[in-house]
């Protein structure tokens, strides 16, 4: 059996054809929304027909100074998981909403009451995941990766540490070691780990500090019964709200 080989292949970098099929999907479809600052600085953010739907979201965790690999998987344009706050996903919405209105400007006033509604359901939910989580404000929780800043700022939380050393980088013995002593000291009562990480260290992490350790999604669709937004936060509230409640964590 023979095979012939292409050797007019180009030579492009990860990163570079990661980029590249963006750039050609962008072109494909007209209707894309970027969901990442990072990759909207990749894509370019002059593409026809582009909503970059997190524009003016206030952005957590902005590094300082030089950036570079040895920081592990750092986003060098702040944190990436804005959705986590639900003012934040208003915003998001509205972006949205506005880009598909320069699109298809006949169908802007279903755009505009589509967004109305969104805001009204989310403004009544918020309302009640406020009174639920209010009794925890102040409390220290842990998380495997830094997913939670946004939701912990507007829900009253504080992220004491994180299961990771560096970002995308597992922690070393020591840092584990250290992890664990501080967890214990500070009676910290929650772990947090996305669904989509190996839950094998931060359970033992649990088991040796007393932490309990939870799993939830991060995105809709992520678990099932998370098939809206809403439908998401409720899921993370009542995990959270329910976890440290038995925990026997009250805010601090």
């Amino acid at each position: 059996m023979t095979m012939e080989v292409n050797t007019n292949m180009r030579e492009l970098t990860f990163s570079q054809a990661i980029n590249e099929a963006i750039r050609q999907e962008m072109r494909r479809d007209p209707t894309v929304i970027i969901m990442g600052e990072d990759i909207a600085g990749a894509a370019g953010r002059a593409h026809l027909g582009l909503v970059d739907a997190w524009g003016g979201v206030e952005l957590l965790e902005v590094p300082q100074g030089r950036v570079d690999r040895s920081q592990g998987d750092i986003h060098t344009s702040g944190n990436t998981h804005v959705w986590l706050d639900p003012e934040n996903a208003k915003l998001m919405a509205g972006n949205i909403a506005d880009g598909l209105k320069r699109i298809a400007p006949a169908d802007a006033a279903a755009f505009d009451r589509n967004r109305r509604g969104f805001a009204e359901r989310l403004d009544a939910a918020l309302a009640g995941w406020t009174r639920k989580m209010a009794p925890f404000r102040g409390t220290k929780v842990v998380t495997y990766h830094s997913d939670f800043p946004y939701f912990a700022r507007r829900f009253g939380l504080v992220v004491a540490g994180t299961v990771e050393q560096k970002p995308g980088i597992p922690p070393s013995p020591s840092y584990v070691a250290e992890l664990v002593q501080r967890i214990r000291a500070e009676k910290i009562p929650l772990l947090l780990v996305v669904n989509y990480y190996d839950d094998r260290l931060p359970r033992r992490i649990g088991e040796e500090s007393g932490a309990k350790v939870l799993v939830v999604p991060l995105s809709v669709g992520g678990a099932k019964g998370t098939d809206t937004y809403v439908a998401l936060m409720d899921h993370l509230v009542n995990g959270v709200a329910g976890a440290l409640a038995s925990a026997g964590a009250p805010g601090r």
